[in-house]
This record gives structure tokens, C-alpha cells and sequence, in this order.
């Protein structure tokens, strides 16, 4: 992406490469996290191998999109608000809130340049056509241009007014930056000379982006249009309107026959420049700040809020024998051992800002002699995302625990004594619903035979003691005011596992429909199976078979009637069919699920 752009923090945080599900839209290829700060640009590598992501805590992280991992991390003090990658893929140049600009090799990430003479915030970089010039504009109201092999500005304009967004044309010709007032300035590249102004928009020009052919300017800005120009006669081809808040963010894909906008409104608009339409819509709980096209043009990239980086495929694109590296990456179906339940996720349902989750992953246990659930953190993770992606769970509301000790159930829960622990606390009465998942293992206490969970520090001959109480667990959830509860343990409770015995000489036990959750409206327990009975794996698919299915449900699957609507009771039965059948298929045993609540709450809404 050679253009990238600020957008002031009012009202709205910057933050996650993000990019939610909606229907008919693109399919989630990858969802890495890039920093716990708001993000402020984006960019792909010319070669589509990279993405690349800054912000606020003022750090810049380069990803490997096919391995799916952190490549490089570079480093400012101040928050990043502007980056360009170099034509040749070789440098990265990154800008920040004090008006430094540094540019960076890219294989091995050594500081090539630090290019100082901005005075405030860096709005925009670009690099030349060539990659010897680099183009800023600042806060400070000017626009340099620096001579990269000199280390120094070649030009330095004064302007009439701070620029917000700058774009160069592929062949070098023609520069274009637009203003708080709403106009977009073009100029001749060589002499820095203007050539036309458009009276563009109703206020702050946000974006700006040249056609790949150079001949049209796609402008966006704070009055929520989209506007399409012919740079050569200077005539006004589009207006598409399709967003309901500020436009932030613009991209042309490389044949030109989609336009993506990104908009405060949460969402990624992707619009048939010829019809000039809507195409698709692509839902996100927050803000979006950034989109990107990777340079074959099959892969959607959007930023947002949440610190997360989102790649999609275009739902109409054709992945063929014949890939760049970028194509190989949607060729692969399941990514580092992920299935299709963590990548075609159901449509997302609204935001839902005072919803509070825990979600418990226990994969590794200290003990010697109890054996790893291999798949527990995998489904955590994805349970997660269901959270943020589908049901509008801010992040920030989420107490995600991987290899839980016991005091932190214990600080989450609360104890028998005290309820009032981490999630009570969270909780606002009447207004949260509240989710709560565990994957890992559960066992009888061989002294009173009650359940209890397995902490990751427990000691299996000290369960009652080092273990946590199902029941303790099920009696605080009862005392929290919640406006709906949804508890989903993916355990078993018979002292066994897929890897032999947990606890020697125990008897099975049975979380039994009498319990204080249960009782209340609006609540549901959804457990993986009954009795002696163990909780399976399904390895092709790299999940537990209950959490597989349970999200397959969710998917759509469970729609026995294909309304639009997926009830508790369409799940309990598609559960019921499936779990038990693919447990004798795979293990040659019996697992049945054990759903509990009113079977007419709506779960989700296609």
C-alpha cells in the first residue's frame, strides 16, 4: 500500500487489523495479533509476502502472512502514525507524532536513514515511483520531499493548509494531497506546481488514491462520500455513498474493478466501480482505519481498533496452480493446523459493549503425570474470536486464560467465601451477557465425588484442595446480576482422557441439571459429555469433536430449518447428532453432549 494516512483520535481509538464476517462477504484467512495499542497505518509489501502495521505504542511490525508469524519489530519512542514501502519491496519508511521519519532495510531491519526537519505529527508517506524520493507532509503544515541517497530534503513546500493524505501516481507524474477544508490539491510531481484543486468534500479530506492507471483519483472524507475524478479533464465520474460515518481509508484493486473504503461507521465497503455499487459490506465491531488490496489483488487486508491484523480472501477470487506467494497463502485451507470452523465464521451480530467473557484454555499441565489436552488452547483461541468476530464482545472484556493456575480461578470466580472476584466485578448488572468457556481437564474427587476443574498447577492426589469446585464454580455464576449466561465446558468428569487415566481408583460423576445457574432465566450449560464418558478429540480438525461441532453450529449447520434464526434447541440437537456418531467413528466409544436451559432462547441471527 504506497499511501498511508492519519485520522485524529476523537471519538473513536485506532486500532486492530480487523475485519469481521458478513454475509456473502470475504472468507478470514489469518487473524494475527500486532500490539495492544490502537493502529494507526498499514501497508502491503510490493510482493504481497508482507503486512506491515504502526500505532500507538510506536512500534511497527512486519508479518510473514503465509508462516503466519512476526518477521520483524521496529521501533520509535513516539506513536507511528504514517508508513510506505519502497517500490522494490527493499525499505519501509515509518513516520511519528514528533516529526521523525526513519527508513528501514527490510531484511534485516537495520536503520538506513533518520530523516529530521518535520516539526510536528507525520500525516502521509510515499515513495516515489523510483524509490529514491520519499514524499511527507505533516502536521507542522508542509510538505518535504527528501533525497534518500543524501540523507536530506531535497524541497520543501510551505502549505496553505495541513495536509492530511498524500498519494503519487504510479508513473510519477502527478501528486495529489487533500485538507482539512475539503479540497484536493494536485500538483506536478517535478516542479511541485498545482495543477487543479476540487472542491471535493464537506469537510477533512481523509483519504486519497490513484488508480493503477493513473488516469482517475478516488477521493474519501469526514461527509461519508466517496468521490471518483478524472484527473485529465478534471470531471467528477462517481459519487458513492454507502457509509454512514466518516470515510477513513481507500484502496483500488490492481484490475480496478473494486474499490474498498474503510469507514468509522465499522465497516469495510467494497464497491463495483463500474456499476458503482456496493458489492459487499464486511462488518466490524469497531472503527475501521485502514484496507488494503494485496498486490494480486485476491487478498483483502482492514486495520481497526483492537491491535489485530485481519487478511480475507475476495469471495470472487479464483486461486489457480499457478501462485505468487501471496495466492499460496490462500490456497492453504487450514493454517497451521486450523479448520474451516476458525475461518468462515457466521455473520457478526452488533456490538455488544457490555458483554463479559472468560475463556479458559488449559493445555499444559505442571504435574508429570497429567497428560497435555492437546487441543485446548487451539480452542480457546477460536472461541475468542467468535467472541470479537460474531457476537461483538469487546476484547477488553474478555479474560482470556491460557493454562489457568488455580489462583487464577480463584481470581476469577471468586472462592466459597468471597464471589465478588474478577468477572462479578466486571459485570453490569441487568445490561451483560456473560460467556464463559473451559477446555481442559475435569475430575472426581475421589473423597466426596464432587467435579472439580484442573488447574494447571494442581497436584491430581490434592483435587480438593488444589482443584476448583464445579460446584463453587456453578453457585458464584448464580450470584452474578447478569442479563444472560452462557456456560460452555468442553471436560470430562470421569477421571479419565484421551491419554489414559487422570485419577486413579475414581468414580465418574455427572454435572447434574440441579444446580443454581440452571434455575436462573436466561441461562444455559452446554458440556461435552455425560457420565463416565470421555471428551474426545478430533485431530484432523485440530479441536476437541465437542468445540468442532459447537462452532459448526454455529456456523449454520445447526439451522435444522434453515430460518434465520439458530435457536438452543436446533443446537442441542444437532450436537446430539453429531458428537455421539463422530465419537464411534473415531474412537469407537460413546460421547454425548449435555445441554441444559429453555431450548427456545436464540442463540444467533443469519
Amino acid at each position: 500500500m504506497r499511501h498511508c494516512k492519519t485520522i485524529l483520535l476523537i471519538g473513536c481509538c485506532l486500532g486492530i487489523f480487523y475485519a469481521g464476517l458478513y454475509a456473502q462477504s470475504a472468507r478470514l484467512l489469518r487473524r494475527m495479533l500486532s500490539s495492544e495499542q490502537p493502529l494507526a497505518a498499514m501497508a502491503f509489501s510490493p510482493a504481497g509476502k508482507y503486512l506491515a502495521g504502526a500505532g500507538m505504542d510506536g512500534n511497527l511490525k512486519v508479518w510473514d502472512m503465509q508462516a503466519g508469524r512476526e518477521a520483524l519489530t521496529l521501533g520509535h519512542t513516539l506513536a507511528v502514525y504514517a508508513l510506505a514501502y519502497s517500490p522494490d519491496g527493499s525499505k519501509i519508511a515509518s513516520g511519528d507524532a514528533s516529526g521523525n521519519i526513519k527508513v528501514w532495510g527490510v531484511h534485516r531491519g537495520e536503520l538506513l536513514y533518520r530523516l529530521k526537519g518535520h516539526t510536528d505529527r507525520i500525516n502521509a508517506l510515499v515513495f516515489g515511483p523510483g524509490g529514491k524520493q520519499l514524499f511527507s507532509v505533516s502536521e507542522d503544515g508542509s510538505l518535504r520531499l527528501w533525497r534518500l541517497e543524501d540523507k536530506v530534503h531535497a524541497r520543501k513546500v510551505a502549505l496553505p493548509a495541513a495536509a492530511q493524505c498524500l498519494d503519487v501516481s504510479p508513473d510519477g507524474r502527478y501528486l495529489a494531497w487533500g485538507d482539512w477544508d475539503g479540497y484536493l490539491h494536485l500538483w506536478e510531481t517535478a516542479s511541485l506546481h498545482e495543477v487543479a484543486t476540487y472542491e471535493a468534500h464537506g469537510g477533512q479530506v481523509n483519504a486519497l488514491r490513484f488508480s493503477p492507471h493513473g488516469r482517475w483519483l478516488a477521493s474519501g472524507g469526514a461527509d461519508k462520500r466517496i468521490q471518483l475524478w478524472d484527473i485529465q479533464s478534471g470531471e467528477l465520474l462517481k459519487s458513492l455513498r454507502g457509509h454512514s460515518l466518516a470515510v477513513y481509508d481507500l484502496a483500488f484493486s490492481p484490475g480496478m474493478q473494486w474499490l474498498v473504503s474503510a469507514g468509522r461507521d465499522r465497516s469495510a465497503v467494497v464497491w463495483n466501480i463500474q456499476q458503482g455499487r456496493v458489492a459487499y459490506r464486511i462488518r466490524h465491531p469497531f472503527p475501521v482505519t485502514a484496507v488494503g488490496f494485496s498486490p494480486n489483488g485476491k487478498l483483502l487486508a482492514t486495520a481497526g481498533r483492537e491491535g489485530v491484523l485481519r487478511v480475507f480472501l475476495r469471495p470472487d477470487a479464483e486461486v489457480t496452480e499457478q501462485q505468487s506467494e501471496s495466492e499460496a497463502l490462500a490456497r492453504q485451507d487450514a493454517f497451521q493446523g486450523k479448520s474451516e470452523v476458525d475461518f468462515q465464521l457466521p455473520p457478526f451480530q452488533g456490538s455488544n459493549p457490555h458483554a463479559v467473557a472468560v475463556v479458559i484454555g488449559i493445555r499444559d499441565y505442571e504435574h508429570p503425570d497429567i497428560p497435555a489436552v492437546d487441543y485446548a488452547l487451539q480452542d480457546a483461541g477460536s472461541i475468542r474470536t467468535y467472541l470479537t468476530e460474531v457476537f461483538g464482545f469487546d476484547e477488553s472484556h474478555i479474560l482470556f486464560l491460557p493454562n489457568a493456575s488455580q489462583a487464577e480461578l480463584r481470581g476469577t470466580f471468586g472462592t466459597e467465601e468471597n464471589y465478588q472476584a474478577r468477572l462479578y466485578n466486571l459485570v453490569e448488572a441487568g445490561k451483560s451477557d456473560v460467556f464463559v468457556y473451559y477446555s481442559g481437564h475435569g475430575a472426581p474427587g475421589t473423597a466426596n465425588g464432587q467435579p472439580y476443574l484442573v488447574p494447571s498447577d494442581c497436584d491430581p492426589s490434592l483435587l480438593a484442595f488444589q482443584g476448583y469446585s464445579v460446584q463453587t464454580l456453578y453457585r458464584n455464576l448464580a450470584r452474578i446480576p447478569f442479563r444472560s449466561l452462557t456456560l460452555v465446558m468442553d471436560a470430562c468428569f470421569s477421571g479419565g482422557s484421551e491419554k489414559g487415566s487422570l485419577i486413579r481408583d475414581a468414580s465418574p460423576v455427572f454435572i447434574k441439571p440441579k444446580n443454581p445457574v440452571i434455575r436462573q432465566q436466561n441461562a444455559r450449560i452446554l458440556a461435552a459429555c455425560r457420565g463416565n464418558e470421555i471428551a474426545s478429540w478430533y485431530p484432523a480438525k485440530s479441536h476437541s469433536l465437542f468445540t468442532y461441532y459447537f462452532l459448526k453450529g454455529l456456523q449454520g449447520e445447526a439451522n435444522l430449518n434453515r430460518d434465520e434464526v439458530l435457536s438452543l434447541e436446533e443446537l442441542s440437537t444437532y450436537l446430539s447428532e453429531q458428537v455421539p456418531a463422530m465419537a464411534r467413528k473415531l474412537k469407537n466409544r460413546q460421547q454425548q453432549p449435555h445441554i441444559l436451559g429453555e431450548g427456545r432462547q436464540i442463540l444467533l441471527r443469519y
